[in-house]
């Protein structure tokens, strides 16, 4: 039993919590969407927004870098 609850800690310390950011990417000026813009993440994930500017992208912190 004593190792059970020691794996048991071990895989929930492992575990990193990661956020699922979803959103749409705009134009300042226009309000508009824009598509294909190029979304990164602190952690390395990387995406692209559709053709509706909609994104979705995994984090484990969430600070964002977008670019067009």
């Amino acid at each position: 039993m004593r190792h059970f609850f020691l794996l048991l800690f071990f895989f929930t310390v492992s575990l990193q919590a990661q956020f699922q950011i979803n959103g749409i990417v705009k134009d300042s000026a226009t309000k508009k969407p824009l598509p294909f813009a190029s979304i990164t993440a602190t952690n390395g994930n990387h995406t692209i927004s559709d053709v509706d500017g909609k994104f979705t992208i995994l984090a484990t912190i969430p600070i964002l870098s977008f670019s067009f």
